[in-house]
């Protein structure tokens, strides 16, 4: 995840500078690459979220059947 925001940063930078240069080809292609990027890590974001939901679930459920064994 942190190389997905290191490259979200540098794109941000490069769209910047040809938005000011008002370059409409090349923002228009540093615009579809960054929005790609962007959905790239909101997916590892939800990735990572079901994950950790899914590992407490687990955690919980184990715990409580550890309590009851005991």
């Amino acid at each position: 995840m942190e190389n997905l925001l290191e490259t979200i940063q540098k794109y941000d930078s490069q769209i910047s500078v040809h938005i000011e240069a008002d370059n409409p080809i090349l923002n228009a292609d540093l615009s579809r690459r960054h929005y790609q990027l962007r959905n790239r890590l909101e997916a590892k974001r939800e990735i990572y979220a079901d994950l950790k939901n899914n590992i407490f679930r687990f955690l919980e459920k184990n715990f409580i059947l550890l309590k009851q064994a005991s």
